[in-house]
């Protein structure tokens, strides 16, 4: 029989698990800034906490949503691994783990 086992960030206080504290990004943050196309994102994977959650790379940074959850403007609509639907204003798409990342200059 399989005991559910809860993960448990071992570094609770961090709000970006994949970088060290007082790290600064190599970029400034515009907090205003909107993913405008769908080639400015990237899923990293998923986790199952409490409820099931997205790791998204932006450009800025990398974060954690949950469906109905958003992020300066991106929103997660719904959540099926390995794919995943997102919106930044009227753009609507579905992204998944295996797209190839598109770096622009």
């Amino acid at each position: 029989m399989a005991t559910e086992v809860r993960f448990r960030p071992k570094y609770e206080e961090r709000t970006d698990p994949f970088r060290f504290p007082n790290d600064q990004p190599a970029a400034v943050v515009n907090r205003e800034s909107r993913v405008s196309k769908a080639t400015q994102l990237e899923v990293l994977g998923f986790a199952q906490l409490d409820v099931p959650k997205v790791i998204l790379r932006t450009k800025d940074s990398t974060i954690t949503l949950a469906a109905g959850e958003s992020h300066f403007g991106l929103q997660v609509l719904e959540i099926h691994p390995p794919s995943v639907k997102l919106r930044s204003g009227n753009l609507i798409w579905t992204a998944t783990m295996f797209d190839l990342p598109k770096h622009e200059n």
